[in-house]
């Protein structure tokens, strides 16, 4: 590989260790030690995860992409809840992954007997009124963790433009759509529909792929995001072009194994399913996110100098779910 590694990618390698012990330890519940709290007005017992204080006081995501709360939502209750045809499964991907919210799916879920074509074809004008009508009221529709396209600047016409660009691009030749021969070829196609680029493009292609209208080998092609191209940055030099942080991620996702065995770490990932080049691009998100809490590392420009989000725990167990071509069973 002709990029040199920067100091900061030791970071890249002992976050996957330590985020994946995390896991598991939640998983089991089986936390470190559990501490009471020293106020009298609110007593409390926590449970610590990690001895290391930035993952104690903020949240990150999991090293998989798939083991996020939203992302198993979409796979347990979106995708595989019931059958449904091959229009509908994709339709109700994109309606889920247009808000990106639990609370929104199952507020319209309470609405509608099914959440299918038959909202984009029949049933327009009713669910566009409903959405304005929430929209006045505050409801917040849209979760933060993806930005629209800027193309849409007023709010109550996010939906009404994406779900005609969907239309028109994606269901009204849906045959055409299904044709797609790679990951690549999906992300391509998505990257085609009015207001789509180059994030939602790769997010939705691997939303879509969770599913069994098609089944491509999520090591075949990656584009990183905004926040992988700030990790990259972070922790290699030389890279100019977009391919170069293609090649970056997956030589990294190449070589994970040697690479954590070199540096004495003894990764417990899950059962038939190493990290793929989704969750490695991920990681280099969470990464640039990582160094922040890292005083002398910290050289972010404005408003890049903190985390975030604070770690909250939620006391709503996941039921973990995989796509059942993946083989996955967690003991």
């Amino acid at each position: 590989m002709h990029f040199q590694i920067k100091k900061e990618f030791d970071y890249y390698l002992y976050w996957i260790n330590e985020r994946m012990s995390i896991f598991w330890r939640r998983y089991e519940d089986n936390p470190i030690r559990i501490e009471s709290s020293k106020s009298i007005f609110d007593k409390q017992n926590k449970k610590i995860w990690s001895e290391d204080k930035i993952f104690q006081d903020y949240k990150f995501t999991n090293v998989y992409r798939c083991l996020d709360r939203v992302s198993q939502f979409l796979i347990k209750e979106v995708i595989y809840r019931e059958k449904y045809s091959e229009e509908d499964i994709i339709f109700r991907i994109l309606f889920f992954k247009l808000f990106n919210k639990i609370e929104t799916w199952k507020y319209f879920e309470d609405h509608y007997e099914r959440i299918d074509l038959n909202i984009l074809y029949s049933k327009w004008d009713e669910f566009d009124a409903q959405v304005i009508q929430l929209l006045s009221q505050k409801f917040p529709l849209f979760s933060n963790a993806y930005v629209l396209s800027t193309a849409v600047k007023d709010e109550k016409y996010h939906h009404r433009k994406y779900f005609l660009a969907y239309k028109e691009h994606i269901f009204d030749k849906f045959q055409d759509f299904k044709k797609c021969n790679s990951l690549g070829e999906l992300f391509n196609k998505f990257l085609s529909v009015t207001y789509i680029g180059n994030f939602l493009a790769m997010q939705f292609a691997i939303d879509c792929n969770y599913s069994e209208v098609f089944n491509f080998d999520e090591n075949e092609f990656i584009i990183p995001g905004p926040g992988a191209i700030r990790g990259i940055d972070r922790c290699f030099s030389g890279q100019k072009r977009i391919q170069d942080y293609v090649e970056i991620i997956k030589w990294v996702q190449e070589n994970l194994d040697s690479l954590l065995e070199e540096k004495g770490y003894n990764v417990r990932f899950l059962p038939n399913r190493k990290p793929t080049l989704i969750d490695s691009q991920n990681v280099f998100c969470e990464v640039s996110k990582y160094l922040r809490g890292v005083p002398e590392l910290n050289t972010g420009k404005s408003g890049e100098k903190r985390i975030k989000q604070n770690f909250k725990e939620s006391y709503n167990k996941i039921e973990y779910v995989f796509p059942p071509k993946w083989d996955i069973i967690l003991k």
